[in-house]
């Protein structure tokens, strides 16, 4: 098994993050990720509290097969750097990798999906090239142009031919960096792979959407001009910001990787 599929997880979840923000010039100051206070659930318990409960348990490292030990989180780029090597094929992994605090990157991108997005200088890849394509009806009207999903094709090629079992396993094994990443952020007492089945769950109920989509540009970015569809999270809006091809492509890699993760739990 090659390890350099490990960081397809990377990948998966970066497609999204880095497929984002509407822009045109430059981007604004966003703010940097802020942990909501804890909110009661039905059962008297704070939201903090029911998540404690590890739901989608992975092996612990004495239980998955023998290899050489894990770096330290703080030395772990070259290691992920090297495991990303290879898995994009013919493009450069210059052209698509931030290539400093890659583990952190990941994590905090993970948990922004079914939220807020992050900015874009805390995303594992590189802002997708070009700008936004939009058209103008003859009624002044502002579309999202079909074409914009060009712009993100071989982010989404590459996705496309990687093997999402192999990929869960040996997130499996190097998932005490993700772990400790996430631990970092605020969340001592939650469990990431728990929160990044559900994102993945949260992303695969993206409701798809058929005809023009309508923009509107109140200051520098573009917004959607149905307020339903901007209320939605940040990875549901960018699913539906790459265009429906590009969508269906993360959306089967996406179901591959949450049915490979959710079998590991199975095994222990």
């Amino acid at each position: 098994m090659n390890r350099s599929t490990l960081m397809v997880v990377a990948c998966v979840v970066a497609v999204l993050g880095a497929a984002g923000w509407y822009m045109l010039r430059s981007e604004p100051s966003a703010p940097e990720v802020v942990l909501a206070p804890p909110a009661e659930t039905a059962g008297g318990l704070t939201q903090e509290q029911a998540e404690a409960r590890i739901e989608y348990p992975l092996p612990e490292a004495a239980e998955t097969e023998a290899s050489e030990p894990l770096p330290a989180l703080d030395e772990s780029d070259a290691r992920m750097r090297e495991a990303l090597d290879g898995v994009f094929g013919t493009a450069p992994l210059e052209s698509f990798l931030i290539p400093e605090r890659i583990v952190r990157r990941i994590v905090v991108t993970v948990i922004s999906l079914d939220g807020e997005p992050v900015p874009l200088r805390l995303r594992p890849l590189r802002h997708t090239p070009g700008l936004l394509m939009v058209k103008e009806t003859a009624d002044g009207r502002i579309l999202l142009d079909p074409k914009n999903g060009e712009r993100y094709r071989p982010l989404v090629a590459a996705l496309q031919v990687a093997d999402m079992e192999a990929v869960a396993a040996l997130y499996v094994r190097y998932y005490p960096l993700f772990q400790k990443a996430y631990e970092e952020l605020g969340y001592p007492d939650r469990y990431f792979n728990d929160r990044l089945i559900r994102v993945l769950s949260h992303l695969l109920e993206t409701r798809e959407i058929t005809g023009p989509i309508e923009l509107v540009r109140p200051k520098v970015l573009y917004e959607f001009a149905d307020r339903e569809l901007e209320k939605r999270s940040s990875g549901e809006k960018i699913l539906i910001r790459i265009g429906p091809q590009n969508a269906e492509v993360v959306r089967s890699k996406l179901r591959e990787l949450r049915v490979a993760l959710i079998a590991k739990t199975a095994q222990r």
